[in-house]
């Protein structure tokens, strides 16, 4: 196993590398109070298929502290952001466990044209609901005005829930 070192946000963060160089990436994020060495004993399965990392986000295991508390979402998807335009290894497959899971859909819902796939393993359902509806409503921000001009005023379209409610005026 090797380790890259990538720049992002003025820190040095630390990326483990378990082999499969050349194929699509796959990327680890680890959960609070872990590091990347977390995946050790699952990164090496995929390694037949992928190009296998795992990335210890800041404040992590042997990435660099912010001097200043920045810890909050914006600023691992930041350094995610970053790292990833930085690297050359190509959009990857993102995988993350909880405080990583949530970096990897709060990343996926900004940045979904650099990455190929998700994949978030959570410990709790209503966490995992909370998740869901962050970038729901994130995704919904976004895209609310173009939904509006193009479907009118009396249109009704179905919800992530299956059920039909008209958008527009009530």
């Amino acid at each position: 196993m090797k380790a890259h070192r990538f720049r992002a946000n003025g820190l040095t963060l630390n990326c483990l590398d378990y082999g499969g160089e050349g194929k699509t990436p796959m990327l680890f994020l680890h959960g609070g109070s872990a590091h990347a060495h977390w995946w050790d004993f699952v990164a090496p399965a995929f390694v037949d298929d992928f190009h296998v990392l795992a990335l210890d986000q800041r404040g992590h295991g042997d990435s660099e502290w912010a001097d200043e508390w920045a810890y909050g979402s914006r600023h691992y998807v930041s350094d995610l952001d970053q790292v990833i335009d930085a690297w050359g290894f190509g959009a990857p497959i993102l995988v993350g466990h909880s405080m990583g899971a949530h970096n990897v859909l709060a990343y996926a819902s900004e940045h979904s044209e650099k990455r190929r796939n998700r994949h978030a393993v959570t410990r709790r359902s209503t966490r995992r609901r909370a998740i869901s509806r962050f970038c729901l409503a994130r995704h919904w921000q976004k895209r609310k005005s173009s939904i509006t001009s193009h479907c009118g005023a009396s249109d009704s379209r179905t919800t992530a829930h299956g059920s039909t409610r008209s958008i527009g005026a009530r």
